[in-house]
């Protein structure tokens, strides 16, 4: 069997149950606050109560990837089990403001065709 480098926990239990916690509790305030009517709300409390609240560590298949592109380094993460990929890619300049300029050159002509 052919070895892989495979890594173990790296948040404790007690700081991720913590950090989830605080992540839920934002977005109740939130989902609260958008149910209350104006722009703003003043004094809004949320009081959440959670039961039956369970912890387990989950180990899920990921990639991790780092290249160098030029000067620059680039760092992506590919999810082995939904094939999801996040990180930050090289971009040429050069053709993005190609790409503009087109998208602007085709606007003009077609607006110069509809006012004929």
């Amino acid at each position: 069997m052919e070895e892989t480098a495979s890594l173990g926990y790296q948040i404790d239990l007690l700081a991720a149950a913590r950090n989830s916690r605080d992540q839920m509790d934002a977005k109740l305030r939130s989902l609260c606050a958008s149910q209350v009517p104006g722009d703003t709300q003043r004094n809004l409390q949320v009081y959440p109560n959670y039961s039956g609240q369970t912890f387990k560590h989950i180990l899920v298949p990921v990639w991790l990837l780092s290249y160098d592109y030029g000067r620059r380094a680039f760092q992506v993460v590919i999810n082995g089990y939904t094939g999801t990929i996040a990180g930050r890619y090289p971009k040429s300049w050069i053709k993005i403001i190609l790409a503009v300029l087109a998208a602007l050159a085709a606007a003009g002509l077609i607006a110069l065709l509809m006012n004929r």
